[in-house]
């Protein structure tokens, strides 16, 4: 192998490790699955809240989504929209601390720890050390009946049920100035290489 050969292999090892670098995966997922009943007929969508923040018997901090779902819905993916929601939703999963996230459906509603809805390593508080690029809500499935099961026996209910999974996509933290060292020694190389291998014709 030329030395300009392996300069440019330098080059284009450093290139794809920056790439590697910004390409955003599943880091967390956590399964939302629920099934219950209401007093009363109800035909609107199906409610669905996601929230996240505070203690256990504290208000959330920021929600996540909130919708009511619809036939149309189910197999979809639902993507959490830039702003100050989303930007508080990242700090609060990647500050190292074990906030609570809370799923409702219907009315009913049930929270836990992000190390517990996640099912993150022993030690893992959240996803500290990562970047978060985006926070999405799949729809697996779901159907709201009335009068459902019916359990009084008066044709006054309504059933549901509901499968989701809440995804965090992100990428792990990596020290920028080790990259843009490694991406310029492969550039300098290439340039020198060049340089030489000019040099060389000319002789």
């Amino acid at each position: 192998m030329t030395r300009m050969t392996k300069m440019t292999l330098m080059c284009a090892v450093a290139m794809a490790v920056v790439v590697a670098q910004s390409q955003a995966e599943i880091i967390g997922q956590a399964a939302w699955s629920s099934a219950g009943g209401s007093y009363g007929i109800d035909t609107s969508g199906l409610e669905i809240l996601a929230t996240m923040g505070g203690d256990y018997y504290d208000p959330p901090t920021v929600t996540l989504f909130d919708t009511a779902l619809l036939a149309t819905d189910i197999g979809t993916t639902l993507s959490m929209a830039p702003g100050v929601d989303f930007d508080t939703a990242v700090d609060l999963l990647t500050n190292g601390l074990e906030d609570i996230v809370r799923f409702t459906v219907a009315g009913g509603s049930g929270g836990s720890s992000e190390h517990y809805r996640f099912s993150l390593d022993p030690g893992v508080t959240d996803f500290a050390g990562y970047n978060i690029d985006a926070i999405d809500l799949e729809i697996i499935s779901f159907s709201k009946e009335s009068p459902g099961s019916d359990p009084n026996g008066n044709g006054l209910w309504t059933s549901h049920t509901f499968e989701g999974n809440l995804i965090i996509l992100g990428s792990p933290i990596i020290p920028e100035p080790a990259t843009g060292a490694l991406l310029a020694l492969g550039l300098a190389g290439l340039a020198g290489g060049r340089s030489r291998w000019a040099l060389s014709r000319q002789a």
